[in-house]
């Protein structure tokens, strides 16, 4: 039952109870037959004071209601706050800290201008065939060398050219077949070092010579070109001119 609705029950009850008491007297006063001004003031007073009583009870009631009901929400309010306070004041842990991984700089001085390459050539050279109208027969010193050419940029500095050789009908890995220059292939080999040539302004060929006079079988040959960019080293530094001396 809510405040409202007791409060107004103690009133009614208030209330039916004063109409009671009228009734009453006013039943002793025609069963006496005394109709005097006397007992018609004490009626009265009575009727006043159950009134008052009545809502001064009820008015009481109703405080002692609310005060109750604030005291707990003051004790669960209370307890809300000594609670935050305590976990306002234990130790926080310190937060977990992750490494930043490094990030290496854009520039990272001489070597930002290096730049470190591996291009491939590849071709397949065919056996050998003799040439019988001339009676010429497949030897190194009869076919001409076919020359394997990668272009790299014209500032680039080869550190290294690797040499692949296999037949045909090999199924090895490139890795297998590492050959170096001059050594015997059995029909074949790279000849001399490799070497450069200009290829217009912005780059160069880096090419590799490999003479084949198999007759019998095919061969590819592979070369890998690694080098690096070398940063500029023409930049000349321009000396200051003297101050000129007065003359005198």
């Amino acid at each position: 039952m809510s405040d409202t609705v007791l409060v107004a029950v103690i009133g009614a009850f208030a209330t039916v109870m004063t109409a009671l008491f009228q009734i009453f007297m006013s039943s002793r006063q025609s069963a006496s037959g005394a109709k005097s001004t006397k007992n018609r003031i004490k009626g009265l007073v009575w009727t006043l004071v159950l009134m008052v009583a009545a809502a001064g009870g009820g008015f009481g009631y109703s405080e002692y209601l609310v005060l109750t009901k604030n005291a707990g929400l003051t004790a669960f309010h209370d307890r809300i706050g000594n609670t935050l306070i305590a976990a306002n004041a234990a130790p926080q842990p310190a937060p977990a800290t992750s490494p930043v991984p490094a990030t290496a700089p854009l520039l990272p001085g001489p070597e930002a201008m290096r730049a470190r390459e591996d291009l491939t050539a590849t071709v397949t050279l065919p056996a050998c065939k003799t040439d019988a109208a001339h009676a010429t027969a497949c030897s190194e010193t009869t076919v001409a060398p076919v020359a394997l050419c990668v272009p790299v940029p014209a500032a680039a500095r080869v550190t290294e050219v690797q040499l692949y050789s296999r037949l045909e009908n090999s199924t090895l890995p490139w890795n297998e077949h590492r050959v170096t220059a001059g050594q015997d292939l059995g029909a074949g080999r790279f000849v001399e070092a490799h070497f450069e040539r200009p290829d217009g302004d912005k780059s160069k060929d880096v090419c590799q010579k490999f003479a084949h006079w198999n007759a019998e079988t095919g061969r590819i040959v592979r070369i890998v070109v690694q080098y690096d960019l070398q940063p500029s080293s023409n930049t000349q530094s321009v000396s200051p001119t003297p101050a000129p001396k007065p003359a005198g």
